[in-house]
Order: C-alpha cells, then structure tokens, then sequence
C-alpha cells in the first residue's frame, strides 16, 4: 500500500467519524457548531458531506480514483469553507488548525488521484 493510498485511508476514517460526530450532534461537533453560529440543519448537512467523502476516499484508495478525486475535492472545499467560517467568528488560530491539516490533506490526496 502506497503512502497516498496510507493518507486516504487515515483521512476517509477520520473525515468518516467526523461527519458521523456531527449527524448524531454530540460532543465537540455540537459545541463546534454552536460556537460557529451553524444551525442544526447545516451541521447535519456538512456530516452527510464528511461521512460521505470519508467513505469516497476509502473507496478511491481501494482502487476506484474517480470517486476518491472526487471526495478529495469535496473535502478539499468543504474544509476550506470551515477556515472561513472560523475566520468570520474570528477564532484563534489554532481553532482552525483542524481544518487546515484536514485541507491540506484532502488536497494532496486530490493531486495524487488525479495524477496516478
């Protein structure tokens, strides 16, 4: 297993039990959410978005690069829209630094599927 296909594994759990933190609406999604001034209906929408790219990563890491280049760039603008909005609650930031590495990550992924 290639060190791209190690990340999109790691990533596609990580991004998976994210967005399932976030449709039960528990926990520091929860307090994330309410923090951002995100509703409830948003932050469950952005769960299905996670769960949903987690699972197209390990799906892409599998074999099937269509779909993992596609989460990968879902994913990519999904967590460049959360650095936005951590902006506008203007939060530290380390605050954002998740979504940051997350991004950075889902970008590198999206450059390998769409190279290899």
């Amino acid at each position: 297993m290639s060190l791209h296909d190690s990340l999109a594994v790691v990533l596609g759990l990580v991004f998976a039990a994210g967005g399932v933190l976030k449709l039960v609406g528990r926990g520091p999604a929860a307090e994330l959410g309410s923090r951002l001034g995100l509703s409830p209906a948003l932050l469950h929408f952005i769960g299905v978005c996670e769960l949903g790219g987690g699972v197209g990563l390990l799906v892409g890491a599998a074999g099937w690069t269509a779909l993992g280049a596609l989460a990968a760039a879902g994913l990519t603008l999904l967590t460049l829209s959360g650095v936005v909005a951590h902006l506008r609650a203007r939060e530290p930031v380390s605050a954002m630094l998740p979504a940051v590495v997350l991004g950075a990550g889902s970008a590198y992924l999206l450059a390998g599927f769409l190279g290899g």
